[in-house]
């Protein structure tokens, strides 16, 4: 998970990892928003892990504005046919101040002794998972009372921008205009994306910012 830092409101997102981020940012990494979210008996806490113990400022980094490619988010039709949502050259209007490294499970469990996020899996140093776009809002919003800034998931079109040449594009070929075909087309890429990927949640800093 994710977040960043800004003045703006929160924005609409896809299903993705826990980053938080524009004006300062917080960054809830992008294995996607997830879901069901389970108690664990956690063993005796340290000194940092109780109730109201102090907390540090996230790492950040900024991204200057430049052009990248977006296709927009929703469901378009054609002559009662779907189609692909437009595909459009974009520029963000300020840079991108997004934090370096996904929160980690630990990270989440001191909202979780506040009171203010909800159980998770763990509490080590392996990104945050398992958490949905609620619970990341509710961690951003605890993070932001407790440091007396402002963090906030990124939007869609922030996440694009953040990922680069690593954003997939979601378009299909337009020859599949039958709705049928553009969902199995849909999900034989997203399951060959899957494929390729390991899920396995790695320490912070074992895959670069």
């Amino acid at each position: 998970m994710r977040l960043r830092r800004a003045a703006g409101r929160l924005g609409r997102q896809r299903s993705r990892p826990f980053p938080l981020s524009p004006s300062p940012a917080f960054k809830l990494n992008q294995a996607a928003a997830l879901a069901t979210v389970s108690a664990v008996a956690l063993a005796a806490p340290g000194p940092d892990m109780v109730v109201g113990a102090a907390i540090s400022a996230p790492a950040m980094v900024v991204l200057q504005p430049r052009p990248f490619w977006y296709r927009v988010a929703g469901e378009f039709t054609r002559d009662g046919k779907p189609v692909n949502a437009p595909l459009l050259m974009m520029r963000l209007d300020r840079a991108l101040m997004v934090m370096a490294y996904p929160v980690t499970a630990a990270d989440h469990q001191r909202c979780v002794l506040d009171g203010a996020c909800p159980p998770a899996a763990n509490a080590s140093d392996r990104p945050a998972v398992k958490i949905s776009w609620h619970d990341a809002s509710a961690y951003a919003a605890w993070l932001s009372q407790r440091l007396g800034a402002t963090y906030r998931l990124p939007t869609d079109e922030e996440w694009a921008f953040a990922a680069g040449s690593r954003f997939r594009d979601d378009g299909n070929a337009e020859s599949a205009a039958e709705p049928a075909e553009r969902w199995l087309r849909q999900y034989e890429r997203e399951a060959d994306r899957d494929d390729a990927l390991d899920p396995t949640p790695r320490a912070i800093g074992s895959l670069g910012a």
